[in-house]
């Protein structure tokens, strides 16, 4: 098959602002699916369909992400957008990304703490559940059809799979693994990992719409630290030290930092600390957090916020707010200080990683981590497809309807029939109308 030249089809008018903040909210709204999914549908929105970014140039800033701790889609959200419009245009983006999450993650815990028992959206997640299955399992596969593109890959993207389900070996050594792979391979023998058609593209208009620069890193680096220590003394002048508010903001610094692997790689941790060591959550609420997070949009570290949210409405230390303004704030420190890493991150190294770009022993490492990355989602389905499927929820949908669900609504993605929003949704309807059907079939059948 011949390559593609990507100089022909990459369109290069610039980007009004108004253009990017309606993008990038709009995907915002509507990335369900885990990283796989979010990946897969910034692939389908700036490759596919707009052509504001090339094959290779999205494959590189996805092999990037995935070797941060993290959230990887956030980060690739950040990544293109500096790619488009520099270092604004990274903030822009990567802020989008998970705002409508964290209004909507804080609106439903107004309603979890009003209401109490929460039937009807159980009912509704229940149905959502197996069509987010579908879709990380869908978009894994597309992705791996783009990123396994020689038996090595696919063989390294096995052994990682492998060796997190079946050893029980934890991401960082996957990861430190696949880069000696890629790095002793791509020094011997690239073409075992890379075929001999994957060159870096030669074309002007693949570079950045902007020039970098390497003096833009210690403004970054002294902007992230400004933004990490001027909350935390806003908030211990006003609530003294030590305060919920700072401690959250500490804890969930280390957390982000010790992110390889993405949200699940982190909720053993997080979970243990929120639970058992600091007492700010209890077992019940920490499981609804989970499922919160899980059928929001954004990242699905997200979750994370929800918790921040219940943690921060029964703080003594903030009782004389209204309880929606307490549980807001302490979602919004929370989200603050689990992407703030992410941002400094992604925005001092995408210069060195566009200089590093068409280095042949930084391409093969990073296609080999890109294919480690693939066994990772591919765990994490696994994972998830366990949890959903493993046992129907208590007084809620049977799990072999669930199943059932997810082979249907990956049929109609597969065929393209459906949109995954729209297969979301669906799949949330679908779970209230049982739930409210559920008594009179009863009765019909009994």
């Amino acid at each position: 098959m011949m390559p593609v030249d990507d100089s022909k089809t990459r369109i290069s008018t610039p980007i009004s602002l108004w253009c990017a903040i309606a993008f990038w909210a709009r995907i915002g709204c509507i990335s369900f699916g885990g990283p796989a999914g979010q990946i897969a549908l910034l692939h389908q929105e700036l490759v596919d369909r707009r052509r504001w970014i090339d094959e290779s140039r999205f494959l590189h800033a996805v092999n990037f992400c995935m070797a941060l701790p993290g959230p990887e889609a956030q980060q690739l959200a950040i990544y293109c957008g500096w790619f488009l419009q520099g270092i604004p245009g990274g903030i822009l983006a990567g802020s989008l990304f998970v705002l409508p999450s964290l209004f909507m993650l804080s609106g439903l815990g107004w309603v979890y703490l009003t209401f109490g028992n929460l039937e009807l959206v159980q009912a509704c997640f229940d149905g959502i559940r197996p069509i987010v299955v579908a879709l990380v399992a869908f978009a894994a596969f597309r992705l791996s059809r783009k990123v396994l593109k020689s038996p090595l890959l696919a063989a390294l993207a096995l052994a990682s799979f492998l060796a997190l389900r079946a050893a029980g070996l934890e991401y960082p050594w996957v990861l430190a693994g696949a880069t000696l792979t890629g790095l002793v391979v791509g020094r011997f023998n690239r073409h075992l990992l890379l075929p001999s058609t994957a060159k870096p593209p030669s074309d002007p208009e693949a570079s950045p719409s902007h020039s970098p620069s390497r003096w833009t890193l210690p403004p970054i680096l002294l902007g992230g630290w400004v933004l990490w220590a001027t909350p935390l003394a806003i908030m211990a002048t006003f609530l003294g030290s030590p305060n919920l508010l700072s401690d959250l903001g500490a804890f969930f610094t280390q957390a982000a930092l010790m992110g390889f692997g993405g949200a699940y790689a982190l909720v053993p941790y997080v979970s243990e600390a929120m639970v058992e060591h600091h007492g700010w959550l209890n077992r019940q609420e920490l499981v609804d957090s989970l499922a919160l997070g899980e059928t929001t949009p954004g990242p699905l570290i997200m979750m994370f916020s929800f918790m921040g949210y219940l943690a921060a409405s029964k703080a003594p230390s903030l009782s004389d707010l209204p309880v929606p303004l307490a549980g807001f704030i302490g979602a919004t420190v929370v989200t603050w200080y689990t992407f703030l890493p992410s941002f400094v991150l992604v925005l001092a190294g995408a210069p060195l990683s566009e200089r590093l770009r068409r280095h042949r022993d930084f391409e093969a490492i990073l296609a080999a981590i890109s294919a480690a990355v693939v066994g990772v989602i591919m765990s994490l389905g696994v994972y998830l497809g366990v949890a959903v499927f493993g046992r129907g929820t208590e007084g809620g949908m049977d799990h072999r309807l669930m199943i059932l669900l997810a082979v249907v609504a990956l049929l109609l993605l597969a065929f393209g029939r459906i949109s995954p929003i729209r297969a979301i949704v669906a799949g949330g309807l679908v779970g209230v109308a049982l739930k409210i059907l559920a008594p009179t079939m009863l009765a019909f059948f009994s």
